[in-house]
């Protein structure tokens, strides 16, 4: 990771810092993604710990970025394990990221509202899953998410269970949210799909 920053301010001694008009960047060598983390003042609680508020988070270095996801406060808990004998070497990512008044915005506009999430990252996984955008005749102006369940609901992910959130909107018809289930174990195997709209069409 690499932090730039106007003003940064370090205690040696406790691994703690006040970082002013920060941008970290966070890279996810498996993706060949940087993950950008922008806000007015960032704190190190510790060498692994940050947290920030009004933040905004990307994986654009534009300073303006084009799409971001906006939270009140933020909290990055990195649990990678540094290689003593190449500390330099570049891991994938690990750990958590715990988000308060969540927003995903379009430049300044924002489009979805979420109170908390809590994502457990490892690897390439993101709470964001898919977005598509588009325009019918049937359904006017089309804005379909898709997001990683139990990121969004701040809960572990229980063992061979896979689930994500559907989040839409129609222009010509309204609202629409929706759930899938896939769960399969040593024992039973199943899944649930659920959708609801608050179709005005």
């Amino acid at each position: 990771r690499t932090v730039r920053a106007s003003r940064l301010y370090y205690d040696f001694m406790r691994d703690r810092a006040l970082i002013l008009d920060a941008v970290l960047r966070l890279y996810a060598p498996d993706r060949d993604v940087p993950i950008y983390v922008r806000a007015d003042m960032v704190r190190q609680l510790s060498a692994k710990e940050f947290s920030a508020g009004n933040a905004m988070i990307t994986t654009s270095e534009f300073h303006t970025p084009h799409y971001h996801v906006g939270a009140e406060e933020l909290k990055i808990t990195d649990r990678r394990e540094l290689n003593p004998v190449l500390p330099s070497q570049t891991q994938p990512l690990a750990g958590t990221i715990e988000m308060k008044h969540t927003t995903f915005r379009l430049g300044n506009v924002p489009l979805l509202y979420w109170p908390y999430a809590k994502a457990d990252v490892s690897g390439s996984e993101s709470s964001l899953r898919a977005i598509r955008a588009g325009y019918s005749q049937n359904f006017g102006a089309e804005l379909e998410t898709r997001w990683e369940l139990f990121n969004i609901l701040g809960l572990a992910k229980p063992t061979g269970v896979e689930g994500q959130l559907l989040v839409d909107y129609f222009s010509e018809r309204g609202p629409a949210v929706g759930a899938t289930l896939d769960y399969e174990t040593d024992n039973a195997f199943g899944l649930y799909r659920g959708y609801v709209i608050q179709d005005d069409g």
